[in-house]
């Protein structure tokens, strides 16, 4: 598992490069946690599947550096309560493959 933690304030982000998939991270109430995911061709779709109201998605933007071959996307998410919840990112068509991750928030 590897995550990248920031403070500004009382504000910390916890997030996940998008070098690796089907990861677990471990982040505490009231930390955001930004999902960074690259991709070939149409990339994902712009909301994912959060199996657990523990998480809530706040939202999803393209970030630099612009690839022609596929976009990179952050996705931003809020921990809101204890428990677990399962991301899952789903492509768009005609990949049609998953990214799973795994978050315990804490």
């Amino acid at each position: 598992m590897l995550a990248v933690t920031t403070a500004c304030g009382d504000n910390f982000i916890t997030t996940i490069p998008s070098d690796q998939r089907n990861r677990s991270v471990s982040v505490q109430v009231g930390e955001e946690l930004d999902i960074m995911l690259g991709s070939v061709g149409p990339g994902f779709n712009d909301v994912p599947d959060v199996s657990s109201p523990v998480l809530r998605f706040i939202d999803v933007d393209a970030i630099p550096p612009f690839n022609p071959g596929g976009p990179n996307q952050k996705f931003r998410f809020l921990a809101v309560a204890r428990g677990t919840a399962i991301v899952t990112f789903h492509r768009f068509e005609p990949f049609g493959t998953e990214v799973q991750d795994t978050v315990e928030v804490r």
